[in-house]
């Protein structure tokens, strides 16, 4: 529940947040070249579409990550020795 005391809060964020874009739009005037790299392109590939898979970022972060690939791998097996026995229990 809000009260008084976040108004004063919220609005010094919305301050902060609006100094941000008013010095964005400064650099695009005065650095016309870097404010084109960062606007979307218009065209795609199908990378970009493989790339926004979830599966993708993951296979990504367990490249980097040792931790993160035994954690997984450990996943899967408890999970595929869950289902096996579940199947056992159900025959």
């Amino acid at each position: 529940m809000p009260t008084s005391l976040d108004k004063p809060q919220r609005q010094a964020e919305g301050a902060r947040v609006n100094s941000r874009h008013i010095q964005a739009s400064q650099a695009e005037k005065t650095h016309p070249q870097q404010a084109e790299h960062h606007r979307p392109k218009n065209d795609w590939s199908w990378f970009d579409v493989i790339e926004m898979q979830t599966e993708f970022a993951l296979f990504q972060s367990m490249a980097r990550s040792k931790t993160l690939t035994v954690m997984v791998c450990l996943g899967a097996l408890a999970y595929g020795g869950f289902i096996l026995f579940l199947l056992k229990m159900a025959a």
